[in-house]
């Protein structure tokens, strides 16, 4: 234990004597309080560095770009299907009973040129009668119309004639307003194309509907033979061979008229 050092006090019954001994108090004091501060100030750094080290994994990294998964949050996602109708692999015909009756001819090589056209043949069977085969049906009217040009939707109106009493094997078609001729069969008009399109291999897909109007019949249930044919020349089967670039088919089916 050291000794005090009263040597630096001024002497006995000097008047400065006690201010020296407090300033003496006031010093030693500060000093211990000095001690003590600086011993706590170094226990919270070692509190905070550990508490650091421990939740950092020895570092932290901050990165602007990572953000939290909000578990709220979703992602939709909307297909839109468009679906276009397939063309058939060849000419086809095809016959909707309807009402309203109509014939779809499909074709994905039309031949083309400037009086391409789909065109139909329909002879009308009936009414159909129960207990009767269709096949032994009379023949209750024909028709035939063109859908001219290219087209992926095109349409007209297939007008039909009916047919009066007839000798078996024959058909009597009502006359037209106007006195037009009979028509029996195709309506085929003696129409040559340019000799450059028949010699073309140029071809599109074609489409055409024919709605099939036929007032004059009775209502019921008929059955139809079509032949139908797409491409250049007079629109009736047979194609002729150098003067003319037609596909050609047929088909039956039955409708309800009217």
């Amino acid at each position: 234990m050291s000794e005090r050092n009263t040597s630096s006090f001024p002497p006995v019954g000097d008047p400065d004597r006690l201010d020296a001994i407090v300033r003496r108090g006031r010093s030693l004091r500060r000093r211990r309080q000095l001690g003590t501060a600086g011993a706590g100030v170094g226990g919270t750094l070692a509190v905070v560095l550990a508490v650091v080290l421990v939740l950092g994994g020895g570092g932290a990294t901050t990165d602007p770009n990572i953000v939290a998964n909000d578990p709220t949050s979703s992602t939709t996602t909307t297909t839109t299907t468009t679906t276009t109708p397939q063309m058939p692999p060849e000419l086809t015909v095809s016959v909707n009973a309807g009402p309203p009756a109509t014939i779809l001819v499909e074709d994905p090589a039309q031949p083309v040129g400037d009086t391409t056209k789909q065109c139909v043949t329909v002879t009308v069977f009936g009414p159909l009668v129960e207990g009767v085969d269709p096949a032994d049906q009379p023949v209750a009217g024909e028709g035939t119309q063109c859908a001219a040009g290219l087209s992926m939707n095109g349409s007209a109106v297939l007008d039909i004639r009916s047919a009066t009493a007839a000798p078996p094997g024959e058909v009597q078609i009502d006359p037209v307003p106007g006195g037009a001729p009979d028509l029996i069969g195709c309506a085929a008009v003696i129409e040559r194309p340019p000799l450059e399109d028949v010699t073309s291999d140029a071809v599109a897909p074609g489409r055409s509907t024919f709605r099939i109007s036929a007032p004059h019949l009775t209502p019921g249930e008929y059955r139809l033979e079509v032949s139908a044919v797409s491409g250049l020349g007079d629109g009736c089967y047979p194609e002729q061979p150098g003067f003319e670039r037609e596909n050609s088919t047929g088909g039956s089916g039955s409708i309800r008229l009217p």
